[in-house]
């Protein structure tokens, strides 16, 4: 990006508020100079190919304007994302809003760099933004507010009889500067096996869909918009507020420990029992206290695990552990954190280390002695001029006059050398000693303790990063380390400069409903890293996606990348969204439904990630788009909320009709043998296959190999093209009814009459004779079987054959007749002879073929 001038740049980004009469607006400055938050990434690495709008609404009138009269729209929270497709950006000329107007105070948003409450306690501070409910033990907040600062809020919530406060029930994030909306839409986990990440926290949810209108859902209202509401990377709607369950603050201790890799791999398989007893214990309806209890004995459980593998022979990778335990405290405890005995000065280092992400060495900046080490005295916080105090916290503060409150620019110091404001980077040691210095005195509250203001680096310095992880089951957890573990060394020891490279480890459970959520299929070991924006780590990729570690990519961090640029593995690979399994189905089927236009899908990326399909097993052929909706999807009596056919429609994740892959689909669905051999992970575990057949697990790269070498393999193929479907066999032609007998005529005395005289035995037919009957059935039988079947190749293949068998029933009833007429009764022969046949009937129900003796140059006649 090329320099502006402060002056250029200011009057660039001057308010446009004439220009929008519903929602203040800021339009792109150039085409080479994209910094704004919304229309970049928080750090200026990602920005919207697509170049939306930028805007703000402050009210939910103004939102409603800016919704319903949009083409395509997006909400933007903090900008805490690593993906320039669908996750965060609108279609060209749609609008990307962002949230922060949305709250009353503008100090609780992402806005600003952090939000301290007030000394005299958050109770002081009355709100719309965070209103809590002591007697249910609830807290209804605006999806604007930021991680941070209702922890904060809550923490420090004080009243003369109640000094507590309270927080939420588990750790569910890593870091806190994103907002509450982004943390529940995004599907974010923490390191809780026995409570899930944000969105299964949620008790309910309120938000805007496509056509304006605002709904509120929860388990019992609306249940199926509720699970895809949540996690749901604001696809249905834009969240305006969530409520949650709180508890009582109490004590959080943190317990470190180092371990080797037998040593981590021996508490993995640990896991893997108590999980296994757990999950037994909560699908036989156990107690939940006690199936989450089991889930708590485990090592790994709320442990954030750093491992460290550093360059050189001999030195082996090592594991190094986090633990927090927390100990709740009753309502009348009175526990008090300023009442801990720690001096003023070392408060104000602790909240100095905590704001500017510094707590955390392994995941803060280097906390060696040198240019970044900690200071050991307020004073010599202050006198400390170096750039890292406060540079990643700038946000709004650094506006340019003019500029409005609620949007603010990217972060200049990780991606971008030169930026649009003409201000400087504060020092956070002034800041925080000029205006929250009778805050900072006290004892940071026990949140700081499991959370981080960090966003995180690349080699322990200012640059420009991505944050990759992969979700691997828990079942695949042993193997999958064993696997990794040459690979992460070969990606340490190829980087020139870095000694130690950090590996995150964080382990989640299943307490997620939410359709989309990765937390919600199974528990899962989750493994993160930070890499350069344009690197593309493929032989990491390439263990973590394989067959040892089948894992998921976290979506709500890099906004399903490898469904847009492709897959190293290929193109044949599962992809995370076939690894969601039918519940895609049931979230599109709800999107189709709530967004029919696509007002949430975002650009050209966006909607190829958001298509919807199945195989649909009445027409044999992959269905996606309006022919998904109209076919798999529909209303329960008594529903609001569409669902998914499953009797009907077996989901296809978002393979698009006439693709290569929807042949590869068809394919394998025709055969059960395909299916078992090629897709059968799910098979494993005891599911019905029409939930499993065409998501997670099949490998698309050998049915690629079987396709090409069975393609003319009886009538198996692609069914891309959608072709109507196969005509109906043709029924088998009804006879004439026979005429009415002639009245009979009237009897005569009954005389009686001498017998008839016997008939002389008939003389059987030559073998000539025989050949030539066979040869004139056989002739004529083929041309009505291929006359009857109009040219359909199957039908005509059916009645060849059939007229096959009808003239080999004809030859060895005439050898029969042959060798036996000599002891038949004189009278009727016995072949025509209905008395003599099964029940009055012919055993040839469809076809009766009747054949007359005939002498030498008869014609031959063969009726149907």
């Amino acid at each position: 990006a090329g320099h502006m001038p402060s002056q250029a740049g200011s009057a660039a980004c001057l308010l446009i508020a004439a220009a929008s009469a519903h929602y203040v607006e800021r339009q792109p400055q150039s085409p080479n100079h994209f910094d704004t938050v919304g229309q970049v990434n928080f750090q200026g690495g990602h920005a919207c190919k697509t170049k939306p709008k930028i805007g703000s609404a402050s009210s939910i009138a103004e939102l409603r304007a800016a919704v319903t009269d949009a083409d395509s729209i997006k909400a933007v929270g903090a900008g805490m994302s690593w993906s320039q497709n669908h996750m965060a950006c609108a279609d060209f000329d749609g609008t990307n809003i962002v949230t922060a107007g949305l709250c009353s105070d503008i100090d609780l948003t992402a806005a600003k760099p952090f939000y301290l409450a007030p000394a005299g306690g958050s109770r002081a501070h009355v709100t719309d933004d965070i209103v809590v409910d002591e007697d249910t033990l609830t807290v209804v907040v605006k999806s604007c507010v930021t991680v941070q600062a209702l922890l904060e809020y809550l923490a420090h919530y004080r009243t003369p009889t109640f000094v507590s406060g309270y927080t939420l029930e588990s750790p569910s994030t890593f870091y806190a500067g994103m907002t509450v909306g982004g943390a529940v839409a995004g599907g974010t986990h923490g390191v809780s096996l026995s409570h899930g990440g944000w969105a299964g926290k949620v008790l309910e949810v309120r938000a805007m869909l496509a056509d304006g209108s605002i709904v509120k859902a929860s388990k019992n209202w609306r249940p199926r918009l509720f699970r895809a509401l949540k996690a749901g990377a604001s696809r249905l709607g834009i969240l305006l507020d969530v409520k949650l369950g709180i508890i009582v603050q109490g004590d959080v201790e943190e317990e470190q420990h180092q371990m080797n890799v037998d040593e981590y791999r021996k508490q993995v398989r640990i896991a893997k029992s108590l999980i296994d007893r757990s999950m037994d214990s909560r699908a036989n309806n156990g107690d939940e206290a006690q199936w989450r209890h089991l889930l708590s004995e485990s090592v790994l459980h709320d442990r954030h695990t750093i491992l460290h593998v550093r360059q050189g022979e001999g030195r082996d990778p090592k594991f190094v552990t986090r633990k927090w335990k927390f100990f709740p405290r009753g309502r009348e405890a009175k526990f008090r954190p300023d009442s801990h005995h720690q001096s003023p000065d070392m408060n104000m280092l602790k909240w100095l280390a905590y704001l500017d992400g510094t707590n955390w060495g392994s995941d803060g900046w280097s906390v060696e002695e040198g240019l970044y080490a900690p200071a050991h005295s307020w004073t010599m916080a202050l006198a400390t001029e170096t750039e890292i105090h406060g540079d990643h916290l700038w946000k709004n503060v650094l506006n340019n006059p003019g500029d409005p409150d609620e949007l603010w620019y990217s972060d200049p110091m990780e991606c971008l050398a030169d930026h649009s404001s003409s201000s400087h980077v504060p020092r956070l040691p002034h800041l925080l000693d000029e205006q929250y210095r009778a805050r900072i005195k006290m004892f940071p509250e026990p949140y700081t303790t499991w959370t981080t203001m960090a966003k995180g680096h690349l080699d322990g310095g200012h640059n420009c990063y991505n944050w990759t992880e992969y979700g691997v089951p828990y079942t695949q957890a042993e193997v999958c380390i064993e696997r990794f573990l040459p690979v992460m060394r070969e990606m340490v020891d190829n980087r020139e400069g870095l000694t130690d490279f950090h590996f995150s480890f964080r382990w989640t459970g299943i307490d997620d409903d939410s359709w989309l959520s990765p937390n919600g299929i199974m528990p899962r070991m989750w493994i993160g890293f930070s890499t350069s924006v344009h690197e593309e780590t493929v032989s990491v990729h390439n263990v973590l996606r394989g067959g040892a570690c089948k894992s998921v990519e976290n979506w709500g961090a890099h906004g399903w990348r490898h469904e847009i640029v492709g897959d190293p593995l290929g193109p044949h690979s599962n992809s995370t969204i076939e690894q969601i399994g039918p519940h895609w189905c049931h979230f599109g089927c709800l999107a189709e439904q709530h967004d029919p236009t696509d007002k949430f899908a975002g650009g050209p990326d966006g909607r190829e990630v958001w298509t919807f399909s199945a195989f649909d097993m009445q027409v044999r052929r992959i269905v996606s788009g309006k022919a998904f909706e109209d076919t798999c999807c529909g209303l329960q009596a008594g529903e609001l909320d569409a669902t998914f056919d499953e009797s009907r429609c077996l989901c296809a994740a978002n393979i698009q009709e006439s693709t290569h892959k929807a042949d590869l689909a068809c394919y394998v669905i025709k055969s059960d043998e395909l299916m078992r051999s090629y897709c059968g992970v799910h098979r494993e575990q005891g599911q019905p296959w029409n939930s499993w057949a065409l998501m997670s697990g099949c490998n698309w790269e050998e049915l690629e190999r079987h396709w090409t070498n069975h393609r003319g393999w009886e009538n198996i193929g692609g069914c891309n093209q959608a072709p109507p479907p196969p005509k109906p066999l043709p029924p088998t032609p009804t006879p004439p009814p026979s005429p009415p007998p002639n009245p009979s005529p009237p009897r005569p005395p009954p005389n009686p009459r001498p017998p008839p005289p016997p008939l002389p035995p008939p003389s059987g037919p030559d073998d000539a004779t025989i050949a030539k009957v066979v040869a004139a059935a056989s002739t004529e039988a083929a041309q009505k079987a291929a006359a009857a079947v109009g040219g359909t190749p199957a039908g005509g293949i059916l009645f060849i054959f059939l007229a096959l068998f009808i003239v080999q029933a004809v030859c060895l009833w005439k050898l029969f007749r042959h060798f036996t007429k000599n002891k038949q009764d004189v009278g009727i022969p016995r072949s025509e002879d209905l008395a003599h046949v099964s029940g009055g009937r012919t055993r040839l129900e469809e076809v009766a073929v009747e054949l007359r003796q005939v002498g030498e140059g008869e014609d031959v006649r063969v009726s149907d």
